[in-house]
């Protein structure tokens, strides 16, 4: 017995989104790491900021998915975005070893 929302169709869609979140901060790694400006341990860094990333994409995804077969309204489509965008803003301030914007 499945459920109205099947994820399984979501599996290559939710596969991409992990895999930018892998890109998008090895960019940001590389750009960081070329500028001189890499926090005292990059890996263990962005290995957090891919998570938070890909947990806050697959939340977007999985509500988008809802959202288009007709379970949730757009209105909690956009709150729950914006819940999962602020939890990711305050993991990613709370896991940060330097300000923004300053040199080491």
């Amino acid at each position: 017995m499945t459920s109205l929302l099947d994820l399984s169709g979501d599996g290559p869609f939710l596969a991409l989104v992990w895999i930018a979140a892998v890109l998008f901060n090895s960019g940001r790694l590389a750009y960081d790491d070329i500028s001189g400006r890499s926090p005292p341990r990059p890996f263990l860094f962005y290995v957090s900021q891919v998570i938070s990333d890909g947990v806050v994409w697959s939340i977007v995804g999985i509500a988008n998915s809802a959202y288009s077969r007709g379970l949730i309204s757009f209105v909690t489509l956009i709150v729950a975005c914006l819940l999962a965008s602020g939890a990711s803003y305050l993991i990613a301030a709370a896991t940060s070893t330097q300000t923004p914007g300053t040199r080491p």
